[in-house]
């Protein structure tokens, strides 16, 4: 049989021509995710933070979905990783919360916040058609006539490098300012002036011990020295009778084997990192002091582990060496009248000490790493709701080339100024400002030789 031909009008059309017509006369399909712009300017940008960003990027269909992810680019390579850290995530929509009216062109707004860390990014961009197209970006720290430097080290002593710094308000825990660590942990984060709570972080979940540091306009703080521990977060707050904080208090988390001291800022909070492992959190300086247990597990922050308190007063003071003076780190030990000795440490940028504790009599001295013991006591009485301050002390000038600490350059000294030149020993920091002699920041041979000559009465 012979097939028929088809009749030449479209209604007449074979079923073969019929879909022919429809894929002629169809629109465009979608052209996927191609292109993508900050301000109007296309990749790689640049912009800091605390800036008010506009994206624009187009999209293959309208009314459709982008997925965003803004990563850290750890490999520099203008590739999104999976496991690479994302600042920010988004669902970006055409015609959604867009700005702009175009079909299949989205534009939105973009707030840089404090958290994002100034570094390289990549905009990884995802479009419902499975087209990806990812830009590189470059992210600033905001320029401030203040700033607040120092170093991330770790419990060894040893320079912890490219960790992130931050600086958030002591009293609603606002964000300020970011900044990366370099590769001798050495750190420079600018802020508006002001009072901060100063901590470090990293990829590994690395926490430092914070330190509260102010900033006065115009000032340049240094010097800050911020101890890295590697852990899980573990956060709390501790309060008095009427909910209000309560600031200085000396906390302690108590491991196997182990036991870590910290103390609260001036909103009343306090945190730990920790290794996983059964602990007992307790307030200290205190009568019958509250002891919470908690199993820290890996990868699982504990917060709100709160303390409280009834009836406390302040001791503090200032510990300031002599102006040629080399210690660099102040212990102030303070004993109630049973006998109990509770340690906090010196702020090493204004030597400024104190400890939210019981009423009582207590007495103060101050020691420095080295184990040199200032021969002052002060002995004061505390009252419940009173702050006892100008507990101050000034500690005498070590003497240089005295790595022992006991008064004299002799050659054990030399001994050990030795073994920390050719590695076999770690320096205090008392250690290294004593050994220092020739100032390169390190103890060397010259060192070495010079601590000897003084040890046998050569100089």
């Amino acid at each position: 049989m012979r097939r028929r031909a088809c009749a030449p009008s479209v209604k007449g059309l074979c079923p073969m021509l019929l879909l022919l017509a429809a894929f002629l006369l169809a629109p465009p399909t979608a052209h996927a995710v191609t292109w993508a712009k900050v301000d109007g300017q296309s990749p790689p940008v640049t912009f800091s933070i605390h800036d008010d960003i506009v994206l624009t990027l187009d999209c293959a269909s309208e009314g459709g979905l982008v997925k965003m992810k803004f990563a850290l680019d750890l490999n520099k390579d203008g590739k999104y990783q999976e496991g690479e850290p994302v600042d920010t995530s988004a669902d970006l929509v055409d015609q959604g919360q867009d700005m702009d009216p175009t079909p299949k062109v989205i534009q939105v707004p973009f707030h840089v916040n404090p958290t994002t860390p100034p570094g390289q990014y990549v905009a990884h961009f995802e479009d419902e058609d499975g087209s990806v197209l990812e830009a590189t970006a470059f992210v600033l720290p905001k320029k401030y006539a203040q700033s607040i430097s120092g170093t991330a080290l770790d419990e060894s002593g040893k320079p912890v490098p490219w960790t992130l710094v931050l600086a958030r308000t002591p009293d609603k825990n606002e964000a300020v300012a970011a900044n990366w660590a370099d590769d001798q942990g050495n750190f420079t984060v600018e802020v508006p002036e002001g009072t901060y709570r100063v901590y470090t972080e990293s990829l590994g979940a690395q926490v430092s011990v914070p330190k509260l540091v102010t900033v006065k306009p115009g000032e340049k703080v240094t010097g800050v020295r911020l101890v890295v521990r590697q852990g899980v977060l573990v956060s709390g707050r501790v309060t008095d009778a009427s909910d209000q904080p309560v600031p200085y208090a000396l906390v302690r988390a108590q491991g196997k084997n182990q036991a870590w001291y910290t103390q609260t800022f001036i909103d009343g909070t306090y945190s730990f990192a920790l290794q996983p492992g059964q602990y007992s959190i307790a307030l200290l300086a205190f009568p019958d002091p509250q002891t919470t247990e908690v199993n820290v597990e890996e990868g699982v922050p504990l917060r709100n582990i709160d303390l409280y308190v009834a009836d406390w007063g302040r001791l503090e003071g200032t510990v300031k060496p002599l102006p040629a003076a080399t210690e660099p780190a102040f212990t102030v030990n303070i004993s109630n009248a049973a006998g109990t000795t509770f340690t906090v440490e010196a702020d090493t940028a204004t030597g400024f000490y104190a400890l939210a504790a019981a009423p009582g009599k207590y007495e103060i001295a101050v020691s420095t790493d080295a184990g040199r013991v200032d021969p002052k006591l002060r002995v004061t009485a505390l009252e419940a709701g009173k702050t006892v301050g100008g507990l101050d002390f000034t500690v005498q000038r070590g003497i240089p080339g005295d790595l022992t600490g006991d008064g004299k350059v002799t050659v054990p000294d030399a001994t050990l100024a030795l073994q920390i030149a050719v590695g076999k020993a770690q320096p205090t920091p008392s250690q290294l400002s004593a050994g220092d002699l020739n100032g390169n920041g390190r103890i060397d041979i010259a060192d070495v030789t010079r601590i000897l000559r003084k040890a046998v009465g050569l100089e």
